[in-house]
C-alpha cells in the first residue's frame, strides 16, 4: 500500500525529502526522517521504533570494566599544501576534427 501511494502521488520523493530536511540544521535522526516521509504520504500515520538488545554470555569482568578507554589517534592538522605552480600552456596548434560516416 505504501509503495502504491508513493507511486501515485504527484509529489516526488525528492520533494518530500526536501520538506523533511528543511530546518534540520547540521543533523537529523533517521527516525525523524522516516517519520517525516511517512507523514508526507500518510498525514495521520506515525513511525514507531523498537530496539532489542540481546546480551549473550556473561557480564564483563571487573578488570574489563576498570579499563580506561583507548585514546583516539591524534588528529592530523588540516593545513593544505600550497598548490603546485600551474604548467605553462603549450603553444596553440591547429585543431583538426575527424568525422566518420560509416
Amino acid at each position: 500500500m505504501f509503495a502504491e501511494v508513493v507511486y501515485k502521488t504527484r509529489r516526488t520523493l525528492s520533494d518530500c525529502c526536501a520538506e523533511v530536511m528543511k530546518g534540520t540544521g547540521n543533523c537529523v535522526s533517521d527516525i525523524d526522517v522516516y517519520r517525516g516521509i511517512v507523514r508526507a504520504y500518510f498525514p495521520n500515520a506515525d513511525v514507531r521504533f523498537l530496539m532489542d538488545i540481546e546480551i549473550n554470555g556473561a557480564a564483563p569482568s571487573e578488570e574489563e570494566m576498570a579499563k580506561l578507554p583507548e585514546k583516539p589517534a591524534p588528529k592530523v592538522s588540516a593545513k593544505k599544501a600550497a598548490p603546485a605552480p600551474a604548467p605553462k600552456p603549450a603553444p596553440a596548434k591547429p585543431e583538426s576534427i575527424q568525422l566518420s560516416l560509416f
